[in-house]
């Protein structure tokens, strides 16, 4: 075991810290001046106590909630968020 990313679709739970947020998404401007996202993709990279990456994949609710460089309890089932529990706050996706 090299303590590598586990995509089981089992609940797994680990101490992380975010390092990093990305997105993709698609914005997509109609002749009529709206505008809408299409193909929302949102994934915080986490490390853990071991020095591991992890990419997770989120809800934009908590892309935008969890803070930068905050530790706590990650709990995620593949590569998808359940809940990140830190000292102030739950978030779920």
């Amino acid at each position: 075991d090299e303590g590598v990313q586990k995509y089981t679709s089992e609940r797994q739970v680990e101490m992380v810290t975010l390092i990093r947020k990305s997105d993709d998404r698609l914005r997509v401007i109609e002749s009529t001046g709206q505008s809408r996202l299409l193909d929302e993709y949102y994934e915080l990279v986490f490390k853990n106590r071991k020095g591991h990456i992890m990419k997770i994949e989120c809800s934009r609710k908590a892309y935008e909630a969890i803070p930068f460089n905050q530790q706590g309890s990650l709990t995620y089932a593949k590569d998808t968020l359940v809940k990140f529990k830190y000292i102030d706050d739950t978030i779920y996706n």
